[in-house]
Formats: structure tokens, C-alpha cells, sequence
């Protein structure tokens, strides 16, 4: 027994017999093959929201960039503000962790 669809074009209304494409204006008629090309679509879509995301936090940038500065001076400032900032990252991540303990 040989499976035969019928498709309509939501396009121009032209009807085609086991086809994937409207012939008429070549519009996309299979269901199946649109909704698999609209999750590869969303999927690179939010792959690239993540990726825009994702960016490092501006000051450690900084400091990343100036700790290995030609300058001895800015190197070793660098460094220890760098080091003040860790343990601010550190407290701060601490405080959080206790706030959200005592709140659950």
C-alpha cells in the first residue's frame, strides 16, 4: 500500500501530491520540516543569547589584563587590588549563601 499526502500551500492554495515544497511558489509545505527547521532556529538563537551572556565581568577583565602590565608598579597595584577583590567575590559570595540558608 503506497502512502500519498495531499498537501495544500498556506502560500498561493496550489495542492501537490508527496511534495515538500510548494511547485507553484516554492513556499515549504511539510509541516514536519518546518517545525524541525524552527527548533534548529530557536536552538542557534538561544546559543547565540548565551554566548552574549556569558561575558566576563568588566573589572576582572581589567584586572587580568593589568597584572601582567611592562610596568612594575602598575603590575604589583594591580595585584593587590586584585587580591582585595577576591576577598570582596569571596565575603560577598558567603553572605549570599547564608542569606539564602536563613530564608529557606
Amino acid at each position: 500500500m503506497s502512502k500519498t499526502t495531499y498537501r495544500k500551500c498556506a502560500n498561493c492554495g496550489e495542492i501537490s501530491l508527496n511534495q515538500d515544497y510548494c511547485p507553484a511558489c516554492g513556499h515549504m509545505i511539510n509541516i514536519n520540516l518546518k517545525r524541525e527547521s524552527e527548533r534548529i532556529k530557536t536552538a542557534s538563537e538561544r546559543k547565540q543569547k548565551l554566548e552574549t551572556t556569558n561575558k566576563e565581568n568588566p573589572v576582572s577583565l581589567f584586572f587580568e589584563k593589568v597584572k601582567n602590565h611592562d610596568n612594575f608598579i602598575i603590575k604589583y597595584v594591580a595585584r593587590f587590588f586584585y587580591s582585595i577583590w577576591i576577598i570582596v567575590v569571596i565575603v560577598g559570595s558567603f553572605l549570599a549563601l547564608v542569606f539564602s540558608y536563613i530564608a529557606a
